[in-house]
């Protein structure tokens, strides 16, 4: 799980895809039993309980397989394109929490970390039904790509959010 401000999202957006870069050497990536859900959270700060950083009735199913096999060169984005985008509207007192688990999977592909010090910014737990995680300060570099809210449908327009460079 990892949570995204609200001032790092400039405008309200249909949240279409995540990618997280392949740090190497490795470039397969295969996940068993993947889900990603999004929502919104009120916090700055998660807490090891994963269902309590939510704020009540937002969390969405916006992806799920039984089995997903993806590739990245190194230095490459490795994307996560959802089954159902997910309809974020920025606002001062609301973030983003995008959370991503999956049972079992091989993997050759790292991905880079960066520091959110002094907030943890994600919670990560070594088993899916765990209801509780770790709060951690380390949290990987997120790429979120989807077509803003403010436009319509002919005039697609791309939004990228680049957390931790």
């Amino acid at each position: 799980m990892a949570i995204v401000y609200n001032d790092e999202v400039s405008e309200a957006v249909s949240v279409e895809a995540f990618s997280f870069k392949n740090a190497g050497p490795g470039s397969a990536l295969a996940l068993y039993d993947l889900e990603v859900h999004m929502g919104y959270s009120a916090k700055t700060s998660l807490n090891d309980y994963f269902s309590t950083n939510y704020l009540p009735g937002t969390r969405e199913l916006i992806l799920q397989r039984d089995t997903i096999n993806l590739t990245a060169e190194e230095g490459q984005w490795c994307e996560f394109q959802f089954d159902t985008p997910f309809d974020y509207m920025p606002d001062e007192n609301t973030n983003l929490i995008l959370e991503f688990s999956f049972s079992n999977g091989s993997t050759s592909m790292h991905n880079y970390i960066w520091n959110t010090s002094p907030a943890d910014r994600s919670v990560i737990a070594y088993s899916v039904e765990a209801p509780i995680g770790i709060p951690s300060e380390s949290m990987i570099h997120l790429l979120l790509t989807g077509s803003s809210l403010s436009f319509d449908q002919e005039s697609f327009g791309r939004v990228k959010i680049l957390l931790g460079n």
